[in-house]
This record gives structure tokens, C-alpha cells and sequence, in this order.
């Protein structure tokens, strides 16, 4: 039989345009940007802008070799308390923004909180930030090891810092716990306090209180005021190598944990410094560490973990705490979620169970538990819907001179698109206004 005969389809020229527009229009792959930012044993050299030396550092510093999790943990037997199911509050859907005007803008600007590159008030990062406070961008900054200077010099960047800001209250943050944490360090020049296991064991809380009371009134000299501790997390894992191994806790037992913490917060106080009690939901009991991966709390928590901060909250003792990146089904809204990023964990255990109506900070939104799952503009955000007030963000892996006004843009955007209500950020506004409302009080009554 004869083949039939082929029929040729005649395409005309403005089919072949809208072809050609279809096929360029379509998106490019994007492939994940390869961040800088490695574990402490693997990190690269950075080097700093003021003196050209590298610098090796995240969040927590120059660190100790990492204790290896054994194969399998010992057996033991946890008991499990199933507390009260907690419902996560409705959020009303957000309604586009005309126009955001400027008080919304600086309402913004107070929720974020950048590191930065520079040891001396004239390096070029500390210009930059100083700027982008003038400008109304930025609302806090936190010092890492790379930004500490001799005393005068320190002293000198931060009053520029502070300048910058104007009449507004700057919050500039340190992790300065003691032992192993301690960003103002001997290498540099500063007093050595001891560790929290060491204060816990050699001295009674009241005498806690006056160690904590020199340490916090040399922050307050250097015109730092705030300081992220302290930690409550309870040392139930003795191989926790991010808090037991590096003697972070004050003990296993609520009760101890909650006295020295206790001493720490009204030292501070005394010196107009404020403080954060941290790792919410609890990190004590945990097997790996959160700069590194995500931490699963899933077959570890204990509902006692809670306990240091329903009892400081009811004690008035808290000015704000920082939100850690850990999961464990009971604090997370969906899914395999952070706490960080949970408004189950928020919204709902930290404040409508445990009543707390203070400022909460998210621990460094570029540590691997977050970085490796998410960018930072989606962390940012979602940590905003989730409930946090201040976003923090170190800088190390982005080493960005423009992040904060980026960050800002990202929020502003947010709101303008309907994602974000002004609602939500004038909430966080008010209780960061009342907390550097506060710590103003405070510093002009240890001034006197």
C-alpha cells in the first residue's frame, strides 16, 4: 500500500514571535547560592576590613573541637508530661499597604538587628551601619568577636553607633555569658568571668549577682545594652556538645537554673543593661547543635525545660527571650518547623501559656539549622509571621555592608505586597518601644 502523503503545516510569522516570547519569557533554573558561612572546624578565613586579618568565627565564636554524638545514646527512661493542647491564635489576612508611611518605616527598622565588619568607629562597615541607623533602616546591632577592640577603641565605635542613632535607643547586643562565651575576651584586653557552671558551682546566687553586677557594669562602660544570656537551658544531656560540654547551664534541676539566672538578669538591671533568657523552647537536652544543623528536641524535651521561664516571667525577671531553632512536634505549626519560625511556639506556648508579653529575639537567623533549609529573606519573614519581634541576622555568611537596609526593603516590600499587616509590625514596635523605654529608666539610675 503507498505511503500517504505527509501534510506540512504552514506556521505563520506572528505564531513563530509568540513561540520565540513563550520560550524566553520561561524562568532560568536558579541554583541555590553556595553560602560562605562553614561549621567552626571548617570555616574560612574572613578578613576584617580595619586590619586585614582573617577572622574565623560564628555566633559563638572560636570554638572547642565538637563532641562526637555517640552511636546510639544510653538507655534511659524519659518521662513525658503532654501538656495542655495549645491552640495557635488566628492571624487575619493581611491587607496590601497604599502607601507605608514613615512611623511604619521606623517600626520596621526597630526589628532588625545586623552584625557588621569593623573594629574602629572609621572602618568602612561601621560607617556603613552608622548610616543605615541615621537613615532609619536599622534598630539594633550585635557585636561578634571580629568587632572587638581594645577598650577605648570599642568605646569609641559604639558611641558612634550610638550617635548615629539619634534621639532613638539603639540596642547593641553581645553574647557575654562568661567562660567559653565571652566576646569581650582576656585576648583582647577584658576581665575573665567564669562560666555558668562554674558560677552555679563555686557560688551561692547571691554572690552570683555580684560577679554578674562587674560584668554587666563593663558592658554598660563600653556602651553596650543588652546581652543575650542568660541561658536557662538545663543541662539534662551531659554530652550536649553546645551547652553541658561547653559548661553554658547552671545545673539540671529548674530550681538551681532559675536562682542564677535570676541573679544574672538583676545585675544586669542594676547597670541598665538588658537581657535574654535563652534557648526557648529548651536546648539542654538536646544531642547535636543548632549551628550546625537543626536539632531535633522530639525524643529529648521535658516539659520541665519550661519551667525556668514560667518562673522568671511570673517574677517579672525577663526582658526579653530568644527563640531557638529547634523542633519538637509540640511547638511546631507545621511540619518539620523551627520554633524560631512557629507561631505555635510564639504565639502560643510563650504567650498565651506561659504569659509572656515582652520582646522576643530569634537566635542568628544564619546558622545552619535555618541557612541550610531556607534563604535568609524567607527566614526573615517567616519569623515575623511566626510572632518574633527582633530578626537577627550576624552577617557572617553574608558578610553584606548593605544588609540591614536590604533586610528593611525586604520587610517594607512584605507589607506592601499584603504578606506582612501593619498591625503585626506595630505590635513588635510597641513592646521594643517599651523595652528601650525601660532600659533608658535603668541606665540613668545606675548613671546616678
Amino acid at each position: 500500500m503507498p505511503k500517504p502523503p505527509r501534510r506540512h503545516v504552514r506556521i505563520g510569522l506572528p505564531v513563530v514571535l509568540t513561540l520565540a516570547a513563550i520560550v524566553l519569557s520561561a524562568p532560568l533554573p536558579v541554583r541555590a547560592e553556595k553560602s560562605e558561612f562553614l561549621p567552626p572546624r571548617t570555616a574560612a578565613a574572613l578578613s576584617d576590613p580595619a586590619t586585614n586579618a582573617p577572622v574565623y568565627e560564628n555566633r559563638m565564636g572560636p570554638v572547642a573541637p565538637p563532641v562526637r554524638k555517640p552511636a546510639a545514646p544510653p538507655a534511659r527512661t524519659v518521662a513525658r508530661i503532654t501538656p495542655a493542647p495549645v491552640t495557635t491564635p488566628a492571624v487575619p489576612t493581611p491587607t496590601p499597604l497604599a502607601t507605608p508611611d514613615t512611623s511604619l518605616s521606623k517600626a520596621v527598622a526597630s526589628m532588625i538587628m545586623v552584625g557588621f565588619r569593623g573594629r574602629t568607629e572609621n572602618a568602612p562597615g561601621v560607617r556603613r551601619l552608622a548610616s543605615a541607623i541615621a537613615d532609619g533602616k536599622v534598630g539594633g546591632v550585635i557585636l561578634m568577636g571580629h568587632n572587638i577592640a581594645p577598650s577605648d577603641e570599642l568605646a569609641a565605635l559604639t558611641a558612634r553607633l550610638h550617635a548615629a542613632a539619634g534621639d532613638g535607643t539603639l540596642l547593641i547586643a553581645v553574647d557575654q555569658e562568661g567562660g567559653e562565651v565571652q566576646r569581650l575576651a582576656p585576648a583582647a584586653g577584658y576581665r575573665r568571668y567564669p562560666s555558668a557552671a562554674a558560677v552555679a558551682a563555686r557560688t551561692k546566687p547571691e554572690d552570683a549577682e555580684t560577679v554578674y553586677a562587674r560584668l554587666a557594669r563593663g558592658l554598660a562602660s563600653h556602651g553596650i545594652n543588652f546581652n543575650l544570656g542568660p541561658v536557662v537551658d538545663l543541662a539534662r544531656n551531659r554530652r550536649n556538645p553546645i551547652i553541658a560540654a561547653r559548661r553554658r547551664s547552671y545545673g539540671a534541676a529548674p530550681d538551681r537554673v532559675t536562682a542564677y539566672a535570676a541573679a544574672f538578669v538583676r545585675a544586669h538591671r542594676s547597670a541598665g543593661v538588658a537581657t535574654s533568657l535563652k534557648h526557648f523552647p529548651g536546648h539542654g537536652s538536646s544531642w547535636t547543635d543548632s549551628h550546625e544543623q537543626l536539632v531535633d528536641l522530639t525524643d529529648s524535651w521535658h516539659e520541665e525545660e519550661l519551667e525556668p521561664y514560667r518562673a522568671l516571667i511570673a517574677a517579672g525577671l525577663v526582658d526579653s527571650v530568644m527563640i531557638g531553632h529547634l523542633y519538637h512536634p509540640e511547638f511546631a505549626t507545621e511540619g518539620r518547623q523551627p520554633a524560631s519560625l512557629s507561631a505555635r511556639a510564639i504565639e502560643g506556648r510563650l504567650r498565651q501559656d506561659l504569659g509572656f508579653s515582652g520582646v522576643v529575639i530569634t537566635d542568628d537567623l544564619e546558622m545552619a539549622a535555618i541557612r541550610r533549609s531556607r534563604t535568609l529573606d524567607e527566614s526573615v519573614l517567616a519569623a515575623i509571621e511566626a510572632g518574633a519581634d527582633i530578626v537577627l541576622a550576624s552577617n557572617g555568611s553574608t558578610n553584606d555592608p548593605r544588609l540591614g537596609e536590604r533586610l528593611h526593603a525586604l520587610i517594607m516590600r512584605a507589607l506592601a505586597s499584603g504578606r506582612l499587616s501593619a498591625a503585626r509590625i506595630e505590635a513588635s514596635a510597641r513592646r521594643i518601644a517599651r523595652l528601650k523605654e525601660r532600659l533608658a529608666a535603668r541606665a540613668l539610675a545606675a548613671a546616678r
